[in-house]
C-alpha cells in the first residue's frame, strides 16, 4: 500500500479553528495536492496564485499574509478523485476540471485531487502557517490526548 504526503491548505481563519479539534479527523473534504507536486509553491502567495485560491466565495485573502498547509498521510486513497469532467464541469474559472490548477501571475499550478469522502489522517499530520517571505512555522501535531487524536499546538 503506498502512503503519501498529502497537503490541504486552509484559510488564516481556519489554523486556530483546528488546535484541539478531533472533527478534523474525519472531517476533511475539499481539494488537496501531494505535499510534492506543490513543493515549488514556497509562500503564501505562490500557494494563492498557483493553487488558485482566488475563486468566487473564497476564504484566502492576500492581505492576511498567510494560511494555513495540514500535511498528512491517509490509507484511504478511495476517496482521492482526479476533478475531471462530469460533475467537476459545471464549475466556474479558475477551476479547470481537468487535476491541474490553473496558475497565474507566473506560478505554475500543481496537479490536484478531490476529496470525495471524509478521511482519518494518521498520527503526525501537521498544521503550518505559512507567510508571503515563505517562512513556515510549525503550529500543531496530531497526537493521541486520551483515547483520542486531536492537533496539539506546538509551543
Amino acid at each position: 500500500m503506498l502512503i503519501l504526503t498529502l497537503q490541504k491548505v486552509i484559510s488564516k481563519s481556519d489554523i486556530e479553528k483546528n488546535i484541539g479539534t478531533k472533527g478534523i479527523i474525519k472531517n476533511r473534504k475539499g481539494y488537496i495536492t501531494k505535499a510534492a507536486d506543490a513543493k515549488h509553491l514556497e509562500s503564501f502567495e505562490d500557494l494563492y496564485n498557483g493553487l488558485r485560491l482566488d475563486y468566487p466565495g473564497t476564504e484566502f485573502f492576500i492581505a492576511d499574509g498567510s494560511c494555513g498547509v495540514i500535511r498528512f498521510t491517509s490509507k484511504e486513497t478511495k476517496s482521492v478523485v482526479i476533478p475531471s469532467g462530469g460533475t467537476y464541469a459545471m464549475y466556474e474559472y479558475p477551476f479547470t476540471a481537468h487535476g491541474f490548477s490553473a496558475g497565474k501571475s507566473g506560478r505554475l499550478g500543481a496537479p490536484e485531487w478531490h476529496l470525495t469522502n471524509e478521511v482519518e489522517f494518521i498520527e503526525g499530520a501537521e498544521i503550518f502557517e505559512v507567510f508571503n517571505d515563505g517562512t513556515e512555522v510549525l503550529v500543531a501535531r496530531l497526537q493521541k490526548v486520551g483515547q483520542n487524536l486531536q492537533f496539539v499546538k506546538i509551543e
